[in-house]
């Protein structure tokens, strides 16, 4: 519902450039949800994940590939790369 509100109002763009979020334990719904959020807009995301890549999480979603040596590092170094691009 509070989304609902966020999305109808006028000022939504401006507050989702305008927010951060903060991510802990990137699972498979996270990734979508972090998907989600990247293309509506926000402003700075914050990933906090000390595992690493495994060949399972290459599967999960779409945020590790192996083409770009995703597998053996940390998840959210991964995913920084990734953002940054």
């Amino acid at each position: 519902m509070a989304f609902q509100k966020l999305n109808c109002s006028r000022q939504s763009p401006c507050r989702m450039r305008s927010s951060t979020i903060l991510v802990i334990t990137l699972r498979s719904l996270a990734q979508e949800t972090i998907k989600n959020l990247v293309l509506s807009g926000v402003g700075r995301m914050i990933v906090m994940d000390d595992k690493e890549v495994t060949e399972m999480d290459l599967g999960a979603g779409l945020l590790f590939r192996e083409d770009d040596g995703a597998v053996g590092q940390k998840v959210s170094t991964s995913v920084g790369t990734l953002f940054s691009e």
